[in-house]
């Protein structure tokens, strides 16, 4: 679910990055200026999955809206079976429904009540097990969330008409009566009747479309014949043109904006090769009749739903975009059909064998299409990503029943650290037998659905021989990850290797209900290299202190522990600068030379500087090259500052040259002009431009400031030109007006709303006091687009004063409103309190 790889980087983005800094360091409480006193979070309360007593069948749907007032109206016939005898009540899911009626398929009726939650029904005798139950319920709801109405406003009248859905986790039962836990499956018929301009677009095979032409609407009627939970169904109505590819007879639609089309053609061009791979791989055909990816707007990134993946329609880009966004997004949803639909995760607990997975699939494919390197980027971006955040307080198991909502575990312990550890997993099994093992564990579960780790462990054991229950006590059900520390010691007259071994990891006093691997079981890989050539040791480490001995003519040039860097883990293994210098120089590994380098970071020494500057140059490893870049950040002198430049121009990969643009940047350097100027008129890659134009933000001279206007003036795919001028403009500290003018004219209704946010942000720096600026923020506020609210927010919490206060209050005070969006106005309205305003 709404994984964001290769979305557009936004503003939008940026908050919501903030908003979790913000929930984190929440739970700090200011004593005095000198003391800090850290409230230790509660214990989450166990969620074990729900019971039911029925199971469900086939739902079937007859769905159609009132656009106006935001309603849908529905009759929703649920087949179920009764898991024991006895059965007299029945209790669905449905949030805030008004139910005009309940009968048995019969034309019975029942008697119910519903509340805010759930409707129960008393059925008209006790049944048997087994016995089928045909319930009909006639109801409407005004969704809050799950559903979701776009319509054209006065502040974006560009906006299109749409409705779509988004039920993961528990939000579907927001627009249809259901059991809404992963736990149960069944299949689906949807009937969806709209005006006859808009296409309606559902779960499985489209059966036929009817049109009335008296009242000019049509209603499509679409059929799922497999199984499936409820959070993955799906529904989207819109005007859209049809892309239609296909892969081995499957048929594969893209669903577009008329104008998008050919656009469409480009972005989607890989994604029937892609579900070859993916069938090839698994060794496991793509199980259901059609696939289709939606595009619609303001979707926050893709979600899975089973036949019907929807997706945010930023996703379909210009050839130009294609430089720096790779199909990622959609490897991943599509591989979500396989983990997640075909298998499910039986409670939210397990979500990770289906974000996991996808994650995984999704890096295998950029490297089977892009090269190895990039399936390798991918992990080393999932491996820091986990370290990172973890390093930030996110920290629980994988897998953990601990949790308040099941919102709450949709993070990197669901997404990036499981593909870690799966990457790792790949290397211990090697590849025939891990392959092997995963086609086992799908095509043994496939029948009943749904799935748990024990399940995959399982499997690995029946398909390989290899019980690795040790492997997913440690990884998958324990907190954290291995903390090691590595002494070196050479013998030369026994000519010996000695590395001490230590594993530091301990438990975490302020989550002590969460277990940590006081030892880990780590199957490793140490290479050790002499002027004679590497020799590569396989070794067990399953001891809390270890010491390994290896006999070594001479003494080694390189140790590198963990070869390939397989094992997710924090390190620190002692070593001299200038054994970083040979190793960064000198081996044949990339990891090794990606972590020498990373270790040589922050150096003053000459020696290693020049090492630096050499590897960012010549390293035939992109991925080397980004690291040494990287690792020259915070180092001056003209040599440096050559180098970076010459990255900056002249790297064949964009991700060095924005690496570059953004460490020299950091120079603040009015020479550099010419360099960022460059970069924007020449560069081919929108990132490298955008990380160009906070380049001259930061510079912020006249000259600097009229290159961004000039860069304001520039429409290009998704007005991304324009953005990064404006995200450059909010650096400056120049009083010109030119860049207030800039915000108004972009912060206006009527622009695109990938321009707005960012103008309404600038704002909040320039404008205190401005009537215009704070009715066109006012207006940003009111908006339903939740970027234009977040943006309004942090404004307002720039200009901090009487009036921002009190709109900032009024809003954090809507009922129904976004939870995140709700925390974050309660920190602007703290924040603009503690700067004295009101007072």
């Amino acid at each position: 679910m709404l994984s964001n790889k290769s979305r557009k980087i936004s503003f939008v983005q940026c908050f919501l990055t903030v908003i979790m800094l913000l929930l984190f360091f929440s739970t700090i409480a200011t004593v005095n200026a000198q003391t800090l006193v850290v409230n230790k979070p509660s214990e989450p309360p166990i969620q074990w999955p729900r019971s039911h007593n029925f199971d469900m069948q086939h739902i079937k749907l007859k769905l159609s809206f009132d656009w106006e007032k935001e309603i849908v109206f529905g009759e929703a016939t649920l087949d179920m079976k009764a898991f024991i005898s006895g059965i007299q009540t029945i209790v669905l899911d449905a949030t805030k429904f008004n139910v005009k009626s309940v009968k048995l398929a019969n034309g019975k009726s029942l008697k119910f009540e519903v509340d805010e939650e759930k409707i129960a029904i008393t059925l008209d005798r006790a049944y048997k097990a087994s016995e089928g139950i045909s319930l009909i319920i006639e109801y409407s709801a005004q969704p809050k969330a799950g559903l979701t109405f776009v319509k054209p406003s006065a502040s974006d009248p560009k906006r299109p008409y749409q409705i779509w859905t988004q039920g993961e986790t528990i939000t579907n039962r927001e627009w249809f009566p259901c059991y809404d836990s992963p736990n149960d499956r069944a299949t689906s018929e949807t009937f969806i009747t709209v005006d006859s301009k808009y296409m309606a677009i559902s779960n499985g095979e489209l059966i036929e479309v009817k049109e009335d032409k008296a009242t000019n609407k049509k209603t499509y009627h679409w059929k799922m014949d497999y199984p499936f939970p409820s959070y993955l169904a799906s529904l989207v109505i819109g005007e859209f043109a049809e892309l239609k590819q296909e892969s081995d007879g499957v048929p594969i639609f893209h669903y577009v904006y008329k104008e998008q089309l050919e656009n469409a053609k480009k972005s989607f061009a890989t994604v029937p090769e892609m579900m070859k791979f993916f069938s090839s791989k698994l060794g496991h055909p793509y199980p259901y009749k059609k696939y289709a990816e939606v595009m619609v707007y303001e979707f926050p990134g893709g979600m899975e739903n089973i036949t019907a993946t929807t997706m945010t329609d930023n996703l379909v880009r210009d050839e130009r975009a294609m430089i720096d966004n790779s199909d990622g997004l959609s490897a991943h949803e599509l591989a979500h059909q396989w983990f997640g639909n075909l298998v499910t995760c039986r409670d939210w607990s397990e979500l990770w064998l289906n974000e996991g997975f996808a994650n995984f699939m999704d890096a295998l494919w950029l490297g089977h299409s892009k090269g190895e390197e990039e399936y390798l980027r991918d992990m080393i971006g999932a491996q820091n990503s986990v370290l990172q955040r973890y390093n930030q307080g996110n920290r629980r198991p994988v897998s953990t029943k601990r949790f308040y909502h099941p919102d709450d575990l949709f993070d990197e312990n669901s997404y990036a650290r499981p593909q870690a550890i799966i990457h790792y997993l790949r290397h211990i099994l090697g590849e025939e037998a891990f392959w092997k093992a995963i086609n086992h564990y799908i095509t043994v579960n496939r029948q009943r659905g749904l799935v748990t780790a024990l399940d995959l462990s399982r499997a690995i054991e029946e398909a390989t021989g290899q019980n690795l229950d040790w492997f997913f006590e440690q990884w998958i059900y324990k907190l954290g990850q291995p903390e090691i520390e590595i002494v070196s010691q050479y013998d030369e007259k026994k000519q010996q290797l000695k590395l001490n071994i230590k594993q530091l990891q301990k438990k975490d006093l302020e989550k002590p209900w969460f277990d940590v691997a006081e030892t880990y079981r780590l199957p490793v890989d140490i290479a050790i290299t002499t002027s004679k050539g590497t020799k590569i040791h396989q070794v067990l480490i399953d001891q809390r202190e270890q010491q390994l001995s290896f006999s070594v003519e001479e003494k080694p040039l390189i140790i590198n522990f963990d070869r390939g860097n397989y094992i997710l883990k924090n390190i620190k293994f002692t070593r001299t600068t200038d054994e970083l210098v040979y190793q960064l120089l000198s081996d044949d590994d990339v990891t090794g030379r990606i972590r020498a380098a990373g270790e040589l970071k922050g150096t003053v020494y000459e020696p290693a500087l020049l090492a630096l500057i050499k590897v960012s140059k010549e390293d035939k490893s992109s991925l080397v090259r980004l690291q040494a870049v990287d690792s020259l950040a915070n180092a001056r002198g003209e040599n440096v500052k050559n180098a970076l430049v010459n990255a900056a121009l002249n790297d064949l990969n964009w991700q060095v040259r924005e690496q570059a643009v953004k460490e020299l940047a950091q120079f603040k350097d009015k020479e550099l002009l010419p360099v960022f100027q460059k970069v924007i008129d020449k560069d081919p890659s929108y990132k490298t431009i955008k990380a160009a134009a906070n380049a001259l933000g930061l510079i912020g001279s006249l000259e600097a400031i009229d290159i961004l206007v000039e860069l304001s003036k520039k429409h290009s795919w998704q007005d991304t030109l324009i953005e990064s001028a404006l995200e450059g403009l909010h650096y400056t500290q120049d009083k010109d007006r030119r860049v207030l003018d800039i915000a108004l004219k972009y912060a206006a209704p009527g622009n695109s709303r990938y321009i707005r946010p960012e103008a309404i942000n600038l704002l909040g720096t320039r404008a205190k006091g401005s009537k215009d600026a704070l009715d066109l923020i006012r207006i940003a506020l009111e908006d339903k687009s939740t970027s234009l609210n977040y943006a309004a927010l942090s404004a307002l919490g720039e200009m901090s004063d009487k009036d921002t206060l009190d709109l900032v209050e009024q809003f954090s005070k809507k009922t129904n409103l976004d939870p995140s969006l709700q925390a974050y106005a309660e920190q602007v309205v703290k924040r603009i309190k503690q700067k004295g305003a009101g007072n």
